[in-house]
């Protein structure tokens, strides 16, 4: 029964292709290909990949903290259980550890709201990028169809419902995947590129480094 649906669905598809294609022309492209391909795709990818990389940071130095929290309140308990000393001196020793172990509490709530907040804030400029990265691309697939003829537009790039391609043949000629591309990135040259973005960090990390150890000798 799934099988006839699907086969049914095929030649629905088929058969309106085929009354459109007697009106106007059918071009496929590969949305996937185009935006990974874009080079302000590949510079939104980057920035937000180092802006991630300092909230990493942030939240491991957190953590250390922590950790060195934790083993002063481990010292404070075993000081305040050591014979050896006064009562009042484990007294002392009790109450400094009740304030050391309120001092990790809100250290625990500060790591975790800000790991929440960044996770949160990460994700709204991931879509918010993706959103207008997308929108741009839609104008240049538009405005092509429009000067090329074309009265529809199929992304082959994506799947049914039962995972079995979109669009499972078309001729070359009507792949306009390429001619887009080409269309974005060249409006993306006065840009620095992905790769040039990249091996200027890599230089910035490498001087830090020269730095760090020429003050270390």
């Amino acid at each position: 029964m799934k099988r006839k649906i699907v086969l049914s669905c095929v030649m629905f598809l088929c058969a309106v292709l085929f009354v459109q294609a007697q009106q106007g022309k059918i071009a496929v492209i590969d949305m996937a290909e185009v935006f990974n391909g874009y080079e302000k795709t590949k510079l939104g990818e980057l920035k937000l990949k180092q802006q991630a990389e300092v909230f990493q940071e942030y939240s491991a130095n957190l953590t250390t903290q922590l950790e060195k929290l934790r083993k002063e309140l481990g010292d404070l308990v075993n000081a305040a259980q050591n014979m050896a000393l006064t009562e009042a001196e484990r007294q002392n020793k009790m109450m400094s550890a009740q304030d050391k172990n309120l001092e990790i509490q809100n250290r625990e709530k500060e790591l975790r709201d800000y790991q929440r907040e960044k996770q949160f804030q990460m994700r709204e400029a991931h879509e918010a990028m993706r959103t207008e990265i997308l929108k741009e691309i839609n104008v240049v697939v538009s405005n092509k169809a429009t000067l090329g003829g074309y009265i529809l537009v199929l992304d082959k790039s994506g799947m049914t419902t039962n995972q079995i391609a979109a669009v499972v043949y078309h001729a070359p000629g009507m792949d306009i995947t390429e001619s887009v591309l080409a269309d974005l990135n060249r409006g993306m040259r006065a840009a620095p590129k992905a790769e040039d973005v990249k091996a200027r960090v890599k230089d910035n990390e490498a001087d830090v480094l020269t730095k760090t150890e020429k003050e270390g000798e």
